[in-house]
């Protein structure tokens, strides 16, 4: 089944803006009082993507059709560094990771294949596996995430951390991220 062509342009949109939010994200915020739930994210629509000073556009010199772009911030002190990304088959659910240890879930809108905003966003703690958000800075730097089944509302995902490397599974429903449901073994050369 081929997938949609926006697809991939959401992917770079979003961590477009993204982008813009690990630059600014400076320290980590404390997150133990974290509790997962509704937040409030402001989108600004990104139209045109200048690949050099000169206003190059991106989609002439590459196979990407750039369909546009949202720049995200919201007033949540535990919003931002964001640097991991799944975009679901459908092209319009997402789940993000950050440097501090919290997720991102969102409904992506679209004014036909232009992404306008993003609506729905919860945001929560990434758990350890007693259920209590991770605590240690060094231990809650996550930094990627793949879809290992399912969907991101009912399926596994892998969260890679950095500083203490280790890949972590978690279960996803439509609430979030579950607690850690155990490591993925490493091979050897990967320590």
């Amino acid at each position: 089944m081929k997938r949609p062509s926006y697809r991939r342009f959401a992917l770079a949109a979003l961590l477009l803006g993204f982008h813009s939010c690990a630059v600014l994200a400076a320290s980590k915020p404390d997150i133990s009082e974290l509790k997962a739930g509704p937040i409030t994210v402001h989108a600004t629509m990104v139209r045109d993507f200048a690949r050099s000073a000169e206003g190059q556009n991106h989609s002439s010199t590459s196979k990407l059709t750039f369909r546009g772009g949202l720049i995200l911030s919201s007033p949540s002190s535990n919003f931002g560094g964001w640097s991991g990304l799944v975009v679901g088959d459908d092209a319009k659910s997402l789940l993000a990771i950050s440097d501090s240890g919290v997720w991102m879930t969102a409904t992506i809108v679209y004014d036909g294949i232009h992404p306008l905003g993003i609506t729905g966003a919860r945001i929560g703690p990434l758990l350890n596996r007693k259920g209590m958000p991770i605590d240690h800075g060094r231990d809650r730097d996550s930094e990627s995430i793949v879809l290992a089944s399912g969907t991101l509302e009912h399926g596994t995902a892998l969260v890679g951390f950095e500083q203490r490397h280790r890949i972590e599974r978690y279960a996803l429903t439509s609430a979030g991220l579950s607690a850690d449901r155990g490591n993925v073994p490493l091979p050897s050369a990967a320590r």
